[in-house]
């Protein structure tokens, strides 16, 4: 009986250290992950990629409601407003490796940014580059397309970003929308003067300011 119990207790110390092993090396892995994400060029922390368009986020990561088909499906990206015939640029340094049409999607590029991580901007047309083009911050990709089908949410560019096979929420990478600062016109007196200052406290306030790059 003690034999038996001894023999348990060496089973159960040598699988806790299979475990603890397996678990130190599964945090490893993590981590060199994470590291090799962060380190990517343009891809370093929040708040590092270009925007490829001027507008806010109006379709976020992950799964979500449609409003025609009432069900829910999963977005692999986000939806950015545009205006049609926005110029869309690319958001980091990167060599294009494919242009293609997607459905529902329309046309769409493909960039390689090194280290696994790809990203995909699509709902363009009058693409503007080429399978094997390096690309920088600012190069444009094409122009926001018309979509087809009223979706809800305007008209808007798609982006996703991949790291390898997993996508990854681009929207805490994209660098901020600054508000668009609007010139005061010349006062005409005392009263005008008042109510412009007025004018620019409630311009201050307004959440639904226009966005620029």
């Amino acid at each position: 009986m003690a034999g038996l119990v001894g023999a348990r207790k060496l089973a159960l110390r040598r699988s806790t250290r299979t475990a603890r092993a397996a678990n130190r090396e599964l945090i490893a892995l993590v981590k060199a992950n994470w590291k090799e994400l962060e380190a990517l060029r343009g891809l370093d922390g929040a708040h590092t990629l270009r925007r490829p368009v001027a507008g806010s986020v109006v379709g976020r990561f992950g799964t979500w409601r449609d409003r025609l088909l009432g069900i829910d499906i999963v977005r692999s990206g986000v939806e950015l407003t545009a205006t049609r015939e926005e110029r869309v640029v690319a958001m980091a340094t990167g060599r294009v490796v494919m242009v293609t049409e997607l459905p529902e999607y329309g046309e769409a590029v493909v960039i390689e940014h090194g280290g696994g991580q790809y990203s995909l901007t699509a709902r363009l047309w009058n693409i503007a580059v080429a399978p094997g083009d390096a690309v920088e911050p600012g190069t444009e990709l094409g122009r926001a397309a018309p979509k087809p089908i009223d979706d809800g949410l305007g008209p808007t560019v798609y982006v996703e970003l991949r790291h390898g096979e997993l996508p990854v929420d681009p929207e805490p990478y994209l660098r901020r929308a600054e508000p668009v600062r609007r010139k005061r016109a010349p006062a005409r007196g005392k009263h005008a003067q008042h109510d412009d200052d007025a004018l620019d406290d409630a311009e201050a306030d307004d959440e639904g300011i226009e966005f620029i790059e």
